[in-house]
């Protein structure tokens, strides 16, 4: 593949992380300005705090690029990661507190300008084994989960992210199931007890991958339907923050799935194709001391097509 100059336009007050983009990556380089214009750019970086001090025309038309800028938040929970998400309409947020910051920043860069998303295959490479399974069933959910989790080895690492990786396995599945298809734009089973059953149409299902490269475990989840909405996703964190203490409401689930999810990853990826497809990525950094896992800040990233 030939070399790709990558025009970065800057908006930073914290300098620093320039360091990140010194040396070309993979089959990317990088020219970096502030003089660029949000439409000739291809990545927009910026820090949250000079985002909010933007006013006027300019915030107009960094708006309207949204889909190529990249933030970095110096946030230390993620309730405040959701918030700026939330009221800067960012679909790209990078914490600077992650122990990966460099190589997530570059892989998202890249992403960005040479895919337009990402996906699980992507993200494991053809070297690293996975799992894959098939759920058309919510009946089938917990049974399924279990016998793909038996392939990941982690007796090493804290105690243990399997908890973590299995209860974001079950909230994603069964979310893509009741939540996922419509009919006439309306959301066929949202309202479900999530104690009754669905079962999907034929050739309609949910498929489920786990994979390990690099001591991060990857999960995604895909449905056939693609009507997952960035507004949706906000939203519903929005409101799992405002409800969480509050007493569960078992008619169309709690509320907190997504929720869940996003708190237990280190990363959290969205990838929707609308009406064909949706597919939810999770990624959590295995790790020996379990004080590292519980202070990490959640990323978040949203491609949609």
């Amino acid at each position: 593949m030939e070399i790709k100059k990558v025009k970065i336009k800057m908006i930073l007050q914290d300098q620093s992380i320039l360091t990140c983009f010194e040396r070309d990556f993979h089959h990317l380089q990088f020219e970096l300005s502030p003089d660029y214009s949000y439409q000739e750019a291809d990545i927009i970086l910026s820090d949250t705090c000079s985002l909010e001090n933007l006013r006027g025309e300019e915030c107009c038309e960094l708006q309207s690029e949204a889909h190529k800028l990249i933030a970095i938040t110096d946030a230390t929970t993620n309730e405040e990661v959701i918030q700026v998400v939330a009221n800067c309409n960012i679909y790209h947020l990078i914490s600077k507190r992650g122990a990966y910051l460099k190589s997530e920043l570059l892989k998202t860069v890249e992403q960005i300008v040479l895919y337009g998303g990402c996906s699980f295959e992507q993200l494991i490479g053809k070297a690293a084994d996975s799992e894959i399974l098939i759920i058309n069933d919510t009946q089938d959910i917990d049974k399924k989960i279990e016998s793909i989790l038996e392939s990941l080895h982690l007796e090493e690492f804290f105690d243990s992210p399997m908890n973590y990786v299995q209860t974001i396995l079950n909230e994603l599945a069964t979310n893509a199931i009741y939540n996922a298809p419509t009919q006439n734009n309306e959301q066929i089973y949202k309202e479900r007890d999530r104690t009754e059953k669905v079962k999907l149409p034929d050739g309609e299902s949910v498929i489920v991958r786990v994979g390990m490269v690099d001591k991060h475990i990857i999960v995604s989840v895909k449905d056939p339907y693609g009507s997952l909405t960035k507004n949706r996703v906000v939203e519903s964190l929005k409101r799992s923050i405002e409800e969480a203490g509050k007493p569960e409401n078992k008619n169309g689930g709690a509320g907190l799935g997504l929720f869940l999810s996003y708190g237990y990853s280190n990363q959290i990826i969205f990838n929707v194709e609308q009406g064909k497809a949706t597919e939810i990525i999770s990624i959590i950094e295995c790790t020996k001391r379990y004080k590292n896992f519980r202070e990490r800040v959640t990323s978040f990233h949203f491609f949609e097509k």
